[in-house]
């Protein structure tokens, strides 16, 4: 037995790396990874500007509107966006710089815009943003419709209400 025991001893030797072996492949693991991570921000980085489409616009909104389902006050807004024609996260500030409305945005249809706009749903006195389009192109954005304006749409048709942005 001693022997199939020191027999078992030189094959399980033979099976194990050094330690020495573990950590080289162990060091040449993480240098592949921090490679191929520094690689992929590189091309992001690179192709950002290729993608992404900031707006920055302002308007003055002479009436009380829904974003979603938050009600924001009548006032001057500042609207930015980041992201891609597919899809973004806008934001609207009011004139004091405080934070008001975060809401991600999809795609407005394709057709040009005479004028650059911030486009309401109007359902009586009710108001609901429902986009935002900038003249002379195809960019624009569309905003999900809230629990507050979908009951309204069940008994009547909104009317579009249009207010006019200055693009900066």
């Amino acid at each position: 037995m001693a022997s199939g025991e020191r027999q078992f001893s030189k094959n399980k030797a033979h099976f194990n790396p050094s330690l020495a072996t573990v950590l080289k492949t162990t060091e040449d693991v993480m240098k592949k990874l921090v490679l191929s991570i520094a690689g992929a921000l590189s091309l992001m980085i690179a192709a950002g500007p290729v993608y992404a489409q900031t707006l920055n616009v302002k308007g003055n909104v002479p009436f009380e509107f829904k974003v979603v389902n938050k009600t924001l006050p009548a006032g001057r807004y500042n609207i930015v966006s980041s992201g891609d024609l597919s899809s973004c996260i806008v934001s609207l500030v009011n004139a004091q710089r405080q934070y008001v409305a975060m809401v991600a945005a999809g795609p407005y249809d394709s057709t040009v815009a005479s004028r650059t706009v911030m486009i309401f749903h109007r359902y009586g006195t009710h108001y609901y943003l429902a986009g935002v389009r900038i003249a002379d192109g195809s960019t624009g954005w569309m905003f999900p419709r809230g629990k507050a304006e979908i009951e309204e749409a069940r008994n009547t048709q909104p009317e579009d209400t249009m207010v006019a942005l200055n693009v900066q």
